[in-house]
């Protein structure tokens, strides 16, 4: 029923991506796209503020982050502007049994997230973009998208 309900609603929103609707609280069932970047002992994700989207990591890889932030010297006043702008936006999310998570008021009202949200794959993370944004922000990407560094990523 499920995959019945959201091949219907892609089609609905015009869209061949994944439709999450959003609860007014901010809740959104992400389990699919959360499932296979977590490790088994990943129970929570790592939020942060960038470039108008929510950025989200699982705990273990924003440790990471983490530690290569640390690593920077904060004397050079770039370095510490990053870091500042990074963390000041950070919300640890637990998944709860339905693999969702609560977004905060701060990151729902920065990523300026409606009802419907796009998730967006990033090998080590993803991104949560409000859907209208994403969708205008993609059709700008697929006009600026270099050949040839495509066939150069492309194995």
């Amino acid at each position: 029923l499920y995959s019945k309900v959201l091949a219907q609603l892609k089609q609905f929103v015009g869209t061949e991506n994944d439709v999450i609707v959003l609860s007014s609280s901010g809740t959104g069932a992400m389990e699919a796209a959360v499932s296979n970047l977590t490790s088994p002992g990943d129970r929570v994700l790592v939020l942060t503020n960038y470039d108008g989207y929510i950025l989200a990591f699982p705990q273990s890889e924003w440790q990471k982050v983490e530690a290569k932030l640390a690593e920077q010297s904060t004397l050079r006043k770039e370095v510490r502007a990053v870091q500042r702008f990074l963390i000041s936006g950070v919300q640890e999310c637990p998944l709860d049994r339905q693999g969702r998570i609560l977004i905060g008021p701060y990151l729902r009202d920065y990523a300026k997230l409606s009802r419907e949200v796009a998730l967006v794959g990033m090998i080590r993370g993803f991104e949560i973009w409000d859907r209208s944004t994403y969708e205008a922000h993609r059709k700008q990407l697929e006009s600026a998208i270099n050949e040839e560094v495509l066939h150069e990523l492309l194995i």
